[in-house]
């Protein structure tokens, strides 16, 4: 019971401190609600727009196999969107991965075990991410696999359909946050504390730039798959939700692959 009430408060504590709302807001001044209240609306609001795009292409008259062209190329948008707010995700809580200077000063000398910690931790993390990754996709998680499903399938397909983009999503935006979280380790055991807290703050600037500029001139997705589509991970994951519906082009049964080794991988 002790360990559980401890796991429980520093839980609420490492949520809440993911984000360092200082340096979001100068005006937030600790009002945790608000700040993250614009966020999910956000996030809502670009899930709102991905969304009645699959409703407007679920409806039109449009040739099948165009249809399907443009559908692929949503779902890549789709998937490089979560990507990218997962990474902005994991920028802005870089400082608050590992236990910091503060956490060992306070919670060392109390008899908590470090099992405890390690339990809060990832738990405050994961709530997080899925978070994002949920209010992101909560409206075009409900649109889209109704394009993803064939028609006259059946119900148990589009039960297949719905599984196949919520695992899809997920799969690609813990592949990005453990790809972070793998730089950081790495980082930190090759260098000293105090090395690495000097290069924490140009791979934290590196890691942005990084992902909004892969996002914003990476290529759409066209059907000949070009050879640069292989060093691009929001194209395996678009790979990876295709073979999970049962809908996989042979052209992209490599990019499938890779995503399949990428989850394997990192979990």
């Amino acid at each position: 019971m002790v360990a559980a009430r401890q796991t429980q408060i520093l839980y609420r504590q490492f949520l809440f401190r993911i984000v360092d709302l200082e340096l979001l807001s100068a005006t937030a001044q600790g009002d945790a609600d608000t700040l993250l209240g614009q966020f999910a609306s956000l996030l809502v609001f670009i899930s709102l727009i991905f969304g009645f795009t699959g409703l407007t292409l679920l409806g039109s008259p449009l040739p099948p196999v165009l249809r399907d062209a443009i559908a692929m190329t949503m779902e890549h948008a789709l998937v490089a969107t979560t990507m990218l707010a997962v990474g902005l995700f994991a920028v802005l809580s870089w400082d608050s991965t590992y236990p910091d200077r503060r956490d060992v000063l306070v919670l060392a000398p109390l008899p908590v075990r470090a099992r405890t910690l390690f339990v809060a931790k990832i738990a405050a993390s994961a709530s997080a991410l899925g978070l994002t990754v949920g209010v992101l996709n909560s409206l075009a998680g409900l649109a889209w696999p109704l394009v993803l499903h064939p028609d006259h399938s059946g119900v148990l397909r589009l039960l297949r359909s719905f599984a196949a983009y919520w695992i899809t999503m997920f799969a690609s935006g813990i592949f990005i946050y453990c790809s972070v979280l793998f730089v950081q380790g790495v980082t930190a055991q090759l260098f000293s504390r105090r090395n690495f807290l000097r290069l924490s703050g140009v791979l934290q600037i590196a890691a942005f730039c990084l992902f909004v500029s892969v996002y914003f001139l990476e290529p759409s997705f066209v059907p000949a798959t070009p050879t640069s589509y292989r060093y691009l991970p929001s194209f395996w994951f678009l790979g990876l939700m295709q073979q999970l519906n049962g809908t996989l082009p042979v052209a992209l049964a490599p990019l499938a692959q890779i995503g399949r080794a990428s989850c394997r991988e990192r979990v």
